[in-house]
């Protein structure tokens, strides 16, 4: 039940969501990454947050050809661990 709620939350809110966050985000998990990168992630969020949701992790193949490997593997690895915790 409490999934379902977060699910709800996060597709009544993804909206919301700004580059800004993203970038406060990456600054707060010391991420590295470029004004490009932020926006390669940024609308990858935008687009795709619902295969996220539903755990489709190899979705984000789609991003890894055109960032940093490092932050790529670390996006990953912060995946794996927020879908352990909340969905």
């Amino acid at each position: 039940m409490e999934m379902i709620i977060i699910i709800d939350f996060i597709e009544k809110n993804i909206h919301k969501l700004t580059i800004q966050h993203l970038k406060n985000f990456a600054d707060k998990k010391n991420l590295i990454c470029t004004k490009e990168e932020v926006h390669i992630i940024y609308s990858f969020i935008m687009d795709h947050y619902q295969e996220l949701i539903k755990g489709n992790i190899a979705s984000l193949e789609i991003i890894k050809p055109k960032i940093n490997p490092t932050l790529y593997n670390t996006l990953v690895d912060l995946y794996k661990d927020y879908k352990q915790k909340y969905l």
